[in-house]
C-alpha cells in the first residue's frame, strides 16, 4: 500500500509486467461468456442468453493489485474535506 501510495504522490502508477497478459486473459473470457451466450440463444434459450450477455457486460474493468489498491486509495482522499486532503498529500 505505500508504495502505490508513493507512486501516487509522484504522479501515477508505473507500468505492470502482468497488464497485458490479464488484458489478454480477460479478453478470452469475455469471448467465452459471449460465445456461451451465443449457443444458449441457438438452443433456444433465451432467457438465459440474455443473462449470459449481461453478466459478461458487468464485468468490471481489468485492474492489476496496484491499480485496485490505488483506486481505493483516491477514493478514500476524495472522501475528505478539503484541508484533510491537502494535508494527506
Amino acid at each position: 500500500v505505500e508504495a502505490v501510495a508513493s507512486d501516487l504522490v509522484k504522479g501515477g502508477l508505473r507500468p505492470e509486467r502482468g497488464k497485458l497478459k490479464l488484458m489478454d486473459t480477460r479478453r478470452e473470457i469475455d469471448r467465452g461468456w459471449r460465445a456461451l451466450s451465443e449457443i444458449l440463444l441457438a438452443e433456444g434459450k433465451a432467457e438465459i442468453a440474455d443473462q449470459v450477455k449481461r453478466f459478461a457486460d458487468k464485468m468490471p474493468a481489468v485492474q492489476t493489485a496496484n491499480e485496485f489498491i490505488a483506486a481505493g486509495l483516491l477514493n478514500q482522499l476524495s472522501r475528505l474535506p478539503d484541508k484533510d486532503r491537502l494535508a494527506a498529500r
